[in-house]
């Protein structure tokens, strides 16, 4: 029986905390333009106003019937585009920062985290690349996925599809070739 069971597992939560907290500060330095990441794998920004959702609430509610598509007007219009009163801007990235040695993917409302997950990068991280057939067979496209892979924990960098244009392609490879060469990760065939 290890008599230190209850502290060491109250010490590696604190720990965790302590890692959330940093990271949480390093996406606010981020979202005010304090801190450069090193690679940004995506970023999107979007402008959220009253009006506008209003008319996502509106066409949610339109469309309920059709199979439950309105839910997710809906769900965005209330709970996935920052205040419901106020004018806001919603950035969500996936950023790798070299001198942390992490790859964060958040979204964040003006100064409001409204997601976070990263993935502390060690000597058993990897990069892992899935290939599969999505379609029928009049049409199919071939869909290659990109996953940083610590441990237990995976999180998808980039994705593309054999039908997108070949300069995308080569972007998210080259991307992916230079993240690989800059964090010193392998990237099995």
């Amino acid at each position: 029986m290890d008599e230190f069971k209850d502290l060491e597992d109250e010490l590696r939560f604190e720990q965790k905390s302590v890692d959330t907290e940093s990271i949480k500060s390093l996406v606010k330095s981020i979202a005010n333009n304090q801190l450069e990441p090193t690679i940004s794998f995506t970023e999107h920004s979007s402008t959220w106003n009253v009006s506008k959702r209003i008319n996502f609430l509106a066409l949610g509610i339109v469309t309920l019937p059709l199979l439950g598509l309105g839910l997710v007007f809906i769900y965005t219009a209330l709970f996935d585009s920052g205040p419901f009163f106020e004018k806001c801007e919603i950035v969500e990235a996936k950023v790798y920062l070299a001198e942390q040695n992490v790859v964060v993917d958040y979204k964040i409302a003006d100064d409001k985290i409204m997601k976070l997950k990263s993935i502390q990068l060690t000597n058993k991280s990897h990069i892992r690349q899935r290939v599969r057939d999505v379609g029928g067979e009049t049409s199919s496209t071939t869909s290659h996925q990109y996953f940083l892979a610590t441990d237990e924990q995976e999180l998808e960098l980039l994705s593309y599809h054999s039908s997108q244009s070949s300069e995308e392609r080569r972007r998210i490879i080259k991307l992916i070739s230079k993240f690989a060469k800059i964090a010193n990760l392998k990237i099995p065939r």
